[in-house]
């Protein structure tokens, strides 16, 4: 879970979720559903009005949780990776 964050021009609080992880063995179980949802009453309870998070693309499997539970792209965060020398 993350902590408390306040946009500058809304002066609304969220919370940020840095990593959910749950182990290969255990998934598809609702486990991650039920950590969405405590960590989402932990934020209604501390006044947080959104939570944000970040996703590989590459991992659909969360972006479908994401999805089901109500979570919506909100920009693109693009990568490159840099060799030794750049031209």
């Amino acid at each position: 879970m993350g902590g408390k964050c306040s946009g500058s021009t809304t002066r609304r609080s969220h919370a940020h979720i840095f990593l959910l992880y749950v182990m290969p063995q255990h998934r598809r179980r609702g486990i991650g559903t039920a950590l969405m949802r405590y960590v989402e009453n932990w934020a209604v309870a501390r006044g947080d009005r959104q939570i944000g998070l970040q996703v590989f693309q590459s991992n659909q499997s969360a972006i479908n949780l994401y999805n089901q539970l109500g979570y919506q792209n909100q920009f693109f965060w693009m990568v490159k990776t840099l060799s030794e020398k750049v031209q």
